[in-house]
C-alpha cells in the first residue's frame, strides 16, 4: 500500500501543482480501489529553492519540526486533514511557512514520537525537539543517526511496535557552495 502511495506522489507530482492538489489526486486515486479501506498518512511539501519559501499540506500526519539557524523550534502544526484513502473527495489546505538559509526541517513517522519505554512512557515530540537543536551543528547523517540511537536507547529492552523513521532536510538555498 505504502509503494502504490509512493507511486501515485510520484505521478501526481506535476510543476505547476500546489501540494493541495497532488494530495487531492492521489487521495482520489486511492480512495478507487480501496476495497480494505485501508490509509495512509502523509506530509507533502514543495520548497522555493530561490527564496525558502515552503507549501505544505498534511494528510493526518505528525507535525514535521524546522530547527531554526537560531535555535528556535518551530512544529508546523495545521488543522488536520483526513489521511490518504480515508474518503474520496477531501480538500486538503495549503499551509506556508519559510525556511531561512540552514534551518532543518525533521520529517518522522509517529514511531520515533510514540516510541515507548517501560519506564518513561512515549518518547515524545519535546524530547524530539531537544535532541534535535542539540544535534542542529552535526552533519544531517550524524543527526539522523544520534536521534535513532537516542529513541533506540530510551526504550531500551521494549518491543518495538512501529517503524522509526526520520528524514531531515537542510536549506541552503539556491547557488550554495554547501551540498
Amino acid at each position: 500500500f505504502m509503494a502504490v502511495t509512493k507511486a501515485l506522489l510520484e505521478e501526481c507530482a506535476r510543476p505547476g501543482s500546489g501540494p493541495e492538489e497532488v494530495l487531492s489526486r492521489v487521495n482520489t486515486d486511492i480512495c478507487r480501489n480501496n476495497d480494505e479501506s485501508m490509509f495512509v498518512t502523509c506530509w507533502f511539501g514543495i520548497i522555493d529553492t530561490v527564496t525558502g519559501r515552503m507549501e505544505f499540506c498534511n494528510a493526518g500526519h505528525g507535525a514535521p519540526l524546522v530547527v531554526r539557524t537560531g535555535g528556535e523550534v518551530e512544529f508546523l502544526r495545521t488543522r488536520p486533514c483526513m489521511a490518504l484513502g480515508g474518503i474520496d473527495g477531501v480538500k486538503y489546505r495549503r499551509e506556508t511557512t519559510e525556511l531561512h538559509m540552514g534551518d532543518r526541517l525533521v520529517l518522522y513517522t509517529d514511531g520515533v514520537t510514540e516510541a515507548n519505554s517501560d519506564y518513561h512512557g512515549f518518547y515524545g515530540e519535546e524530547r524530539l525537539a531537544e535532541k534535535a537543536t542539540a544535534d542542529a551543528g552535526k552533519s544531517i547523517s550524524e543527526e539522523v543517526s544520534s536521534i535513532v540511537d537516542d529513541v533506540i536507547a530510551f526504550t531500551g529492552d521494549a518491543e518495538q511496535f512501529d517503524d522509526i523513521t526520520l528524514f531531515i532536510v537542510e536549506y541552503i538555498g539556491q547557488g550554495s557552495s554547501r551540498s
